[in-house]
């Protein structure tokens, strides 16, 4: 997604607010090895699309601890502050839901995560061995048999299975494939929306300065407020 976009302002520095800040000196995670400076740098990556690998070499941290935090980040993103950026809103605990609703979407969730995982199917489209968007046996055909219907929710997965390979993230397939995509797909979501709201000061370079509301600045301050309000553990 992003790449190296010019820095004009520390963020961290630059940040006002009234929450009270944890014992010690780690701001944005509680305990641990990462110093302010280290976990700002992966908030930042996380935030603008870095992918892991490049914020790995920029922060001085193993992979693995950047992927972890990068998992712990996209969490968050479920919490409605950060609903603005994407157009699905996380109603885990909402009384306005009935109960079938709640089931028809995870049956969405789980054919959308079922999408994503067929390697093949999506090698084929790849290298051109077919040219419909989704294939014959697609999962979510078993949800909904309209076609305009098939071909946005495929759209989806498209975008979210690019940025995952844009950052570098694979997820293991492991636990609830629903929540997982669900997880995926908003991140996904939110980095197209902020790069399609943030200014571009050169070809590839977006102004992270820009203080839209739906801009890479807009996310990473809101990020930054969040994990001082309440701390990685």
């Amino acid at each position: 997604m992003e790449d190296d976009p010019e820095d004009k302002g520390d963020t961290v520095r630059r940040l006002k607010t009234d929450a009270p800040r944890p014992r010690g000196d780690r701001l944005f995670r509680r305990g641990g090895k990462l110093d302010n400076l280290q976990m700002a740098a992966i908030i930042r990556g996380f935030c603008c699309g870095t992918s892991i690998a490049d914020c790995a070499d920029r922060s001085g941290v193993s992979l693995k601890t950047v992927r972890e935090t990068y998992r712990a980040l996209r969490t968050r993103l479920l919490k409605e502050r950060f609903a603005r950026w994407h157009p699905w809103r996380v109603v885990h605990t909402s009384d306005a839901e009935t109960e079938k609703h709640m089931d028809d979407r995870r049956a969405l969730l789980e054919a959308m995560a079922a999408c994503e995982a067929k390697a093949r199917c999506w090698s084929d489209k790849a290298s051109a061995k077919r040219f419909s968007s989704a294939c014959r046996q697609c999962p979510i055909r078993a949800v909904s048999p309209d076609e305009e219907f098939l071909d946005t929710a495929w759209q989806i997965v498209a975008s979210t299975r690019f940025v995952h390979r844009e950052v570098g993230w694979t997820d293991r397939r492991t636990g609830d494939a629903a929540k997982r995509f669900e997880e995926r797909m908003i991140y996904a979501n939110t980095l197209i929306r902020c790069q399609d709201e943030t200014p571009m000061i050169s070809e590839g370079v977006w102004d992270v300065s820009d203080e839209g509301a739906h801009t890479y600045n807009a996310l990473l301050s809101l990020m930054i407020q969040e994990l001082l309000d309440e701390p990685l553990s």
